[in-house]
């Protein structure tokens, strides 16, 4: 009996939910799939109003999104994660979902199937609750499964409309419940440089491309060095070349060679303020050589974010996890890249909530304290009932 054809009544625990997601591979396609499936089982058997619907369902970056409360928002929260995860490498057993006295181990168990699980509890409760009452705001869901590469598709359904520009957005990244509300951007500048072929005999009648190439990243080096005396609250941006590669066969001068440059830029920032620089340089290079040749473009970028501490909306939510908390809850930086960069593009304020202790994303030893995943439901159940009740938090 496959997961989806299993009875899903004790999946409402997020404690179980994360387990059962856990034990789905996703990141492999098939395994996404049959994780969106099983949330939508979910949601249509405990919560049928929220008309949950799987989106994009065919393609390689299926998404899941459902909604509850007024038909005519004056609010509207949109509670975000992402299923996906990355390869489970040298983990021990990664995907059994055990529990070993206070933690739950298993690859996704902090990045972010714990923050998903307490997301989509906190959801059915507030769906229960909420049934015959006049509710002011609505409340959003959805899930992806593409940010851990590509996280196109919040941009996706926020382009095509199948998810609101919400007034406020939580993403349940893992921040050991603390707000991190700022992150760096990300961008890749792909670097062609042109040459000439020739027998590697008589190299003087070609132009070796991959000789302009690191004479031309010599003299950028300085440019990098200089990028961290620049401050910020997220530390100074950075450029760190990736990958420097041209060439066929040892006896042929290469005629083209291609570098990758992975830019973490800062909030105001755009990827053309580090393509400037790069131009400089290759002005420089084209005045002391006539042949040399270069084209630069941006091949993938992910936005900065930063949404102020003083945000209503944020203030909101720190209350209320002080509240239910009982505890000092502090601010943070992300230091990676989330889907909130792409949600500021679109006008939504974001920031990064979640049960998952950051430190163990990615590694072997991925966990998550089973406790601080019921305190993430209790505090994401709180603010959305602030939300539904007055449209605010």
């Amino acid at each position: 009996m496959t997961t989806i054809d299993s009875d899903v009544s004790a999946l409402t625990d997020s404690v179980a939910l994360t387990q059962a997601l856990i034990r789905i591979n996703t990141h492999e396609l098939a395994g996404k799939r049959e994780a969106l499936l099983l949330v939508k089982k979910l949601l249509d058997e405990k919560a049928p109003e929220a008309g949950a619907a799987l989106c994009d369902f065919e393609t390689d970056a299926p998404y899941l999104t459902a909604r509850i409360g007024a038909d005519n928002p004056e609010g509207t929260l949109l509670f975000e994660g992402h299923l996906d995860v990355v390869p489970a490498g040298k983990m021990p057993r990664p995907f059994e979902g055990r529990i070993e006295g206070d933690w739950l181990l298993g690859r996704g168990a902090g990045d972010m199937k714990s923050g998903c699980a307490a997301l989509i509890a906190a959801f059915l409760r507030a769906a229960e609750g909420f049934r015959s009452s006049d509710a002011k705001g609505a409340l959003w869901l959805m899930l992806s499964t593409d940010e851990e590469y590509a996280g196109e598709e919040i941009k996706t359904a926020l382009t095509e409309g199948t998810v609101p520009k919400a007034d406020f957005a939580v993403i349940a990244e893992p921040t050991d419940l603390s707000i991190m509300h700022r992150q760096k951007g990300e961008c890749w500048i792909t670097c062609r440089f042109a040459g000439r072929s020739a027998h590697s005999s008589t190299p003087e009648l070609g132009v070796n491309a991959l000789i302009k190439a690191t004479r031309f990243m010599t003299r950028f080096e300085p440019r990098i060095a200089a990028l961290k005396t620049r401050t910020s609250p997220l530390g100074a941006p950075t450029m760190s070349l990736g990958t420097l590669k041209g060439g066929t066969e040892p006896n042929v001068v290469p005629d083209c060679a291609e570098a990758v440059f992975d830019v973490r830029y800062l909030p105001g920032e755009a990827p053309e303020d580090y393509l400037a620089l790069l131009e400089e340089v290759a002005d420089e290079c084209r005045a002391a050589d006539p042949d040399f040749s270069v084209a630069f473009a941006v091949t993938g970028d992910w936005p900065s974010m930063e949404t102020a501490q003083t945000h209503p909306a944020v203030v909101g939510l720190k209350n209320t996890a002080e509240r239910i908390l009982k505890r000092p809850v502090g601010y943070g930086n992300m230091t990676g890249w989330g889907e909130a960069g792409f949600m500021e593009r679109f006008g939504v304020p974001a920031v990064y909530f979640g049960p998952g202790d950051p430190k163990f994303s990615h590694t072997p030893e991925e966990r998550c304290l089973t406790a601080r995943i019921r305190e993430a439901e209790a505090v994401f159940l709180s603010l959305v009932e602030s939300w539904l009740k007055d449209a605010r938090a």
